[in-house]
C-alpha cells in the first residue's frame, strides 16, 4: 500500500509540474509511466489504468473549456471509480484520492511561489506573439485593453470569460485559476488572446 500512494504522489508531482514547464510532454510522458506503476502495469490492470487516463484527460479539459466544472467532476468521479477498482476498498480509496489532490495542490503551489506560470498548450493557446512587427494583421486589435480593471464572469481555468466596462471578452489567466467575479486587470495582450492577473 505504502508503494502505491508513493508511486501516486510522484505521479501527480510530476503531472502537475508539466502544467508549468514549456517542453511538457517530457513529464505528462514520465507521469503517465509512473501511474503505471501505480496501476501495476505491464501485468495486469490495463483497462483499469485507460479509465483513469480518461479521468485524467478530462480534468485537463476543464482547465482549457469552461464549462462550470462539469468535465473535471465527471474526471474526478472517474478518477476515484478506478482508485476503487484497483482498492476495492473505501478507506484505500480515501487516501489515494487525499494523496492526489494535495500532491496536486501543494506541487502548484510551490511553483506559483517559485515565479512560474501556468503554460497553456500552443495546441489551445498561441504562445507567439501575434502583433503588427511580426508580420501578422488581425481585425480584432485589444490592445486598448491593457491595464484596463474587469471583473471574471466565469471561472477561468485558465481560459474563460470577463467583463470589462460591461463588454464581455474571452481571456487566459497568467497565473493560478480564478473563481467567477475576480476582480482583474488586463496585463498584456497577444494578437487576440487577453492576458489577465488578479487585481492587487
Amino acid at each position: 500500500m505504502f508503494l502505491n500512494i508513493a508511486l501516486l504522489v510522484l505521479g501527480a508531482a510530476i503531472l502537475t509540474t508539466a502544467v508549468f514547464m514549456r517542453h511538457s510532454m517530457l513529464y505528462v510522458g514520465l507521469g503517465l509511466v509512473v501511474f503505471g506503476g501505480y496501476f501495476g502495469l505491464p501485468e495486469n490492470n490495463w483497462l483499469i489504468y485507460l479509465l483513469f487516463v480518461l479521468g485524467l484527460v478530462l480534468v485537463i479539459i476543464e482547465f482549457y473549456v469552461p464549462d462550470f466544472g462539469i468535465t473535471g467532476l465527471i474526471g474526478l468521479v472517474v478518477m476515484v471509480i478506478s482508485f476503487y477498482l484497483v482498492h476495492d476498498d473505501v478507506i484505500s480509496v480515501l487516501i489515494a484520492v487525499i494523496a492526489f489532490l494535495a500532491t496536486t495542490l501543494i506541487t502548484g503551489a510551490i511553483h506559483l511561489a517559485m515565479g512560474r506560470e501556468l503554460q497553456i498548450s500552443p495546441q489551445f493557446i498561441l504562445n507567439t506573439s501575434m502583433n503588427s512587427e511580426s508580420g501578422y494583421s488581425s481585425s480584432k486589435n485589444f490592445d486598448y485593453l491593457i491595464d484596463q480593471k474587469g471583473v471574471t464572469v466565469t471561472a477561468l481555468r485558465p481560459v474563460g470569460r470577463a467583463s470589462f466596462d460591461g463588454e464581455l471578452f474571452e481571456v487566459v489567466s497568467n497565473e493560478d485559476m480564478l473563481p467567477a467575479d475576480t476582480p482583474i486587470y488586463v496585463e498584456r495582450v497577444e494578437g487576440s488572446k487577453i492576458y489577465v492577473r488578479k487585481e492587487g
